[in-house]
């Protein structure tokens, strides 16, 4: 607080952080038209982005980067279970897609936890 009655408003208003743009951080909703939100093209990203993260974790170990029998089971199982996430109804599938990936492979000490357990994906569904 800047001195004001305890809210820091004052403050906030005189440095121009009450305005959207950079300096607040603050969006323009007014600019922004209607937002589009795709859950399957999320949980998509999503899922390339761990397999991305674990080889790269696993590059040095040379166990699926190389052309060995290690790595062309790696392949041939982010392959298969990529093809089935067109079947997600909702973040939670995902979360037992990755599960099922992961103990294929046999990375069973491997888990994946955080999202959207609230699964507002159920509603934006609903609505989609």
């Amino acid at each position: 607080d800047a001195g004001g009655d305890g809210d820091g408003d004052e403050w906030a208003e005189a440095c121009g952080w009450d305005d959207p743009g950079p300096q607040s951080g603050l969006l323009d909703l007014d600019r922004i038209g209607a937002i589009t939100i795709d859950p399957l093209s999320e949980w998509v990203q999503m899922y390339d982005e761990a397999v991305r993260r674990l080889e790269g974790s696993l590059h040095e170990s040379k166990s699926v980067t190389g052309a060995g029998p290690r790595a062309a089971k790696w392949r041939a199982a982010v392959g298969r279970w990529r093809c089935r996430l067109a079947w997600l109804a909702s973040r939670e599938d995902l979360s037992d897609v990755l599960a099922e990936l992961f103990a294929e492979l046999g990375y069973s000490h491997l888990s994946e936890y955080d999202g959207d357990w609230d699964d507002f994906g159920d509603d934006l569904r609903d609505n989609y």
